[in-house]
């Protein structure tokens, strides 16, 4: 009975397999690629590495082959493709030489099938829309400029505003201009040199293809004849602001005195007078408001009113629940609990004064004379604040809003006075006591960052020295230990077991690092893996040695050499893309101290980062993107970071402005609070910004947090204008002529 049924399951699976008619092929390529074979509806029907796989089958239909290098240098790729008997097919490469795109059709119709296109097959079955044709497409309009009396069918770009040409004495150049309304235009001089133009208000990049070129003399000539723009480039690119007939006022139509016929934003647009709560039943209904900003409060309401442009944000307890902006946008906020914080910040970089009414009416918050051009508050509502952490050292078991910023664990460590790792200070045990035949000890001459790991436990320790003078592990295991410098100096490192015996010592010159698998009498560590490149056939623990990929950078002057490479893959890199920190201070004005707040927003192509400060305290290690404290420092304590590539020799990755928090002042950087002659506006921008009262020859720089500069240039007018709409969301710092003013992108 069971032999029957299972003929009939196979014979039913084999009948299947041949009604559908699979093809196989092989493919040849000759450096390390990934593939993938798509069908024609974009699904993944095979895909692989090579040289380990290089076959796949499919059924009856249209399929594309897309084969790209793992090689990181620009080496050709070579592919072919042969089906089950070994016949090479005649397939054409859609891509380049640097990745491979083929086509195959197995009793399919190959052809376009975009409709739009000008050879449109409507027969077909198989997507290749490479082979579309869309040069019947173009402007229809006779009255247009740009009229093309080929073309067949309308593609919506005629011109009628106005017609540009782009013109250079010598060499060759391109230029782009954006719009503050996202109108993007421009070309070259070598095919595109005609383009359209709307009146208004653009940012202008030109550029050099030439990079030895020096001062290209360079021309915009509208359609009657006149010269628009004129201009030098040389082997860089200008980059500067133009307006064509320009109208100015407000151009957010999201603003209440937004101006249909404006061109060109002033910087005028308002948001308070109309926008508000619309609806009668909510707390904070407004009556006058005829747009609705989506902030009706059904339960506590508070308006906030303040006489200048400020940015603020109220947190629940909880962390839960955020709410804020700007007060030219939103007037208040509405808060179900009864404990939130409060922050504040000077768009202007300037005092302020504050006033917070309640859901009563009455005055809940206000400040008078305020020096500062910020404000961080806790608030509670018959409540009590503090640390709700049963596990802290201050755990208040009566506190009913929690803050666990103010919760401290120093008390844990420890207790065990016989122990290695006994903590004086401790008064609650932790459980760390280690066993004096586990205890490794660590001598250097400099300060040492050490990580010690088991994969197969999960035992670890990770800490730094001299703050830390060892750490726990097994004495009957096996372990992968490695360890960082943070210092330009020879940094001699010796680590001895207890028994004496040396585990791993060596020189960490120039922030180094080295790194060892750690045997005990019992084991021998290294790769287990007979699959693996590195296979270690003595081994018998494994802490994560194995490789399996023999490929790699074998060149020493790469940032990305590998000593475990067995032959060169092509993916030299020497170059590397920095990690996205921004860092930010906070006031701890109880205590007349501040800490920095690190933000990894992005990794790059190295990590981790080990952040070092100025004051030679113990540094921070960032494996992964995220937040991390640094401090607490005195008011008026001057503080700079430097951020190092861990996985990457250890290089420096950036250097933080000089930060400080001295009483009174909220900025991290000693931020002047600009001449009067100096102003910039509008603040907070979401497009471009007019700075005022310059003097030609200044230089102006612009940083984000992390202190890198992302924008600079000579001064050449007494107002000048940027264009900030693809910069990122955030904070920067705009220096010009001895002033630091602060700009919020939107």
């Amino acid at each position: 009975m069971n032999k029957a049924l299972l003929f009939l399951i196979f014979s039913a699976l084999t009948t299947s397999i041949f009604a559908q008619n699979v093809n196989c092929y092989s493919l040849s390529i000759f450096q390390p690629s990934s593939w993938t074979v798509y069908s024609s509806t974009g699904e993944t029907a095979a895909q692989g590495t090579s040289p380990e796989a290089t076959t796949f089958c499919v059924s009856d239909g249209c399929f594309q082959v897309y084969v790209e290098s793992m090689a990181m240098n620009p080496l050709p790729l070579l592919v072919s493709v042969s089906d089950a008997s070994g016949n090479v097919l005649n397939i054409e490469n859609q891509g380049n030489e640097f990745y491979y795109i083929g086509f195959l059709s197995n009793n399919g119709v190959t052809g376009c099938t975009d409709p739009s296109a000008c050879n449109f097959n409507p027969n077909a079955t198989c997507f290749d829309y490479i082979s579309c044709d869309y040069s019947c497409l173009g402007c229809t309009n006779p009255e247009a400029f740009n009229y093309n009396p080929n073309a067949t069918a309308d593609n919506g770009t005629c011109c009628i505003d106005h017609w540009a040409t782009f013109q250079v004495d010598n060499g060759e150049a391109g230029i782009w201009l954006y719009s503050e309304q996202y109108f993007m235009t421009g070309g070259d001089n070598l095919v595109n040199n005609q383009f359209c133009v709307k009146d208004g208000c653009y940012s202008l990049q030109v550029y050099s293809f030439n990079n030895s070129a020096v001062d290209q003399n360079y021309t915009v000539v509208l359609e009657d004849g006149s010269t628009w723009l004129s201009g030098i480039v040389d082997s860089n690119y200008l980059y500067t602001t133009v307006s064509l007939n320009p109208i100015y006022g407000c151009a957010d139509f999201n603003a209440c005195n937004y101006n249909p016929g404006t061109t060109c934003n002033d910087g005028s647009c308002e948001y308070a007078s109309c926008s508000g709560c619309t609806d009668p039943t909510a707390t904070n209904y407004d009556p006058n408001a005829t747009v609705d900003n989506g902030t009706c409060c059904f339960n506590n309401w508070y308006t906030v009113e303040c006489s200048t442009w400020i940015e603020w944000y109220v947190t629940s307890s909880d962390e839960l629940y955020q709410q804020g902006g700007y007060n030219n946008m939103l007037q208040g906020f509405c808060m179900e609990q009864n404990c939130f914080s409060l922050n504040v910040w000077s768009l202007n970089v300037a005092p302020f004064n504050l006033t917070i009414y309640g859901p009563d009416g009455s005055i809940f918050y206000q400040t008078t004379n305020n020096p500062n051009p910020y404000i961080n508050e806790y608030f509670s509502v018959g409540e009590i604040i503090g640390c709700t952490d049963p596990f802290a050292c201050n755990y208040n078991p009566n506190a009913t809003c929690a803050n666990y910023n103010l919760c401290d664990y120093s008390c844990f460590g420890c207790t065990n006075a016989s122990a290695p790792n006994y903590d004086s200070s401790a008064t609650v045990d932790d459980g760390s006591c280690c066993d004096a035949s586990n205890w490794n000890t660590i001598s250097a001459t400099e300060q040492v960052v050490f990580y010690a790991f088991n994969p197969n436990t999960g035992e670890g320790d990770f800490n730094e020295f001299p703050y830390v003078s060892g750490y726990c592990m097994s004495a009957t295991s096996c372990y992968q230990l490695v360890l960082y410098s943070f210092s330009p100096e020879n940094n001699n490192v010796t680590v001895s077991n207890a028994q004496g015996e040396v585990v791993l010592e060596g020189n960490l010159a120039d922030f180094g690092y080295l790194q060892a698998y750690v045997s005990s009498a019992n084991e021998i560590a290294g790769c287990i893996d007979p699959m693996a490149c590195n296979y270690e056939s003595t081994a018998t623990c494994d802490v994560g040695s194995c490789l399996y990929y023999c490929g790699g950078c074998v060149d020493p002057m790469a940032a990305n050499y590998s000593d475990q490479a067995q032959f060169d893959d092509g993916s030299c890199v020497y170059t590397t893309d920095l990690p996205n920190m921004g860092m930010m201070l906070m006031e701890d004005p109880a205590n007349n101290q501040f800490y920095v707040l690190m933000d990894l927003a992005s990794m790059g192509t190295g990590g981790p980062y080990g952040v070092m400060s100025s004051l030679n305290e113990p540094a921070a290690v960032m494996s992964t993107t995220g937040q991390t404290l640094k401090g607490p420092y005195a008011c008026g304590t001057e503080v700079q970071f430097t951020v190092h590539d861990m996985g990457n020799n250890m290089q420096t990755a950036m250097t933080s402005p000089v930060y400080t928090m001295a009483c009174g002042v909220g900025i991290g950087e000693t931020i002047a609070e600009g001449k009067n002659e100096i102003q910039l506006y509008p603040n907070p921008a979401r497009t471009q910004i007019t700075i005022k009262g310059l003097e030609k020859g200044m230089l102006l720089e612009v940083l984000d947090l992390t202190g890198r500069i992302v924008h600079t240039e000579k001064v050449t007018t007494e107002q000048m204008q940027l264009n900030v709409a693809k910069w990122q969301t955030g904070l920067y710092l705009v220096r010009v002529g001895g002033t630091t003013l602060r700009l919020v992108k939107e």
